[in-house]
């Protein structure tokens, strides 16, 4: 069994380190389209790191995904009625995109990444669970290198199992690589969901 975590008050310096990078980041705050992927695993320490970027200075805007919205245009038109370039968290996009009915809206969402670029001028802080994580590489790679940074806040537990995806493992090799290396790395797994479009277990190989 998982021993719990830690009261969701106590971020770790690593993750206040992170946090330090994302202020950085919103500091002076781009006036165009950026994306930018927190994993976490623990939804009131989501909240927690939400509330202390506030505390430090990052004005922020919240959007929760709907279930029942049906295109990723719904979702550019629930950012255009923010303030103009206002920062924006992103919540449950994983969740709807692993839960549409009979839509695969990962692609969708690859797909229309250039409406994204074009219409959404603000920053994206798009919050995805580990497992969605993986299917966003797998399945929107365009669109998932297009981030300009990938931030690891999950909580740190003992399992009795590794997880899935571990990101101190992972990172090195795929999501931190330079640009050449990641086009490169995008275009195989392109090529692969080519001739394999429902993904299966062995793909977490490619990660």
């Amino acid at each position: 069994m998982p021993t719990p975590p830690p009261d969701s008050a106590t971020i770790t310096p690593e993750h206040r380190r992170r946090l330090e990078k994302l202020h950085r980041l919103l500091h002076p705050l781009p006036r165009r389209f950026v994306l930018a992927v927190l994993v976490y695993g623990d939804s009131g320490y989501r909240e927690r790191l939400m509330a202390e970027l506030a505390a430090m200075g990052v004005e922020t805007g919240r959007l929760e995904v709907q279930d029942d919205w049906s295109h990723p245009q719904e979702i550019l038109q629930a950012l255009a009625e923010f303030p103009p370039f206002l920062p924006v968290h992103v919540l449950g996009l994983g969740r709807w995109m692993t839960h549409g009915p009979g839509v695969d809206r990962f692609r969708m969402l690859n797909y229309t990444r250039n409406s994204f670029a074009s219409e959404a001028n603000r920053p994206l802080l798009v919050w995805l669970e580990e497992e969605e994580t993986r299917l966003f590489i797998l399945e929107s790679p365009d669109m998932w290198a297009w981030r300009i940074g990938s931030y690891d806040f999950m909580r740190p537990f003992a399992l009795e199992m590794p997880p899935l995806l571990d990101f101190n493992v992972v990172t090195p090799e795929f999501a931190w690589m330079d640009k050449e290396q990641a086009e490169a790395r995008i275009a195989s797994i392109s090529r692969y969901l080519e001739g394999n479009p429902e993904p299966t277990q062995s793909v977490a190989g490619l990660l």
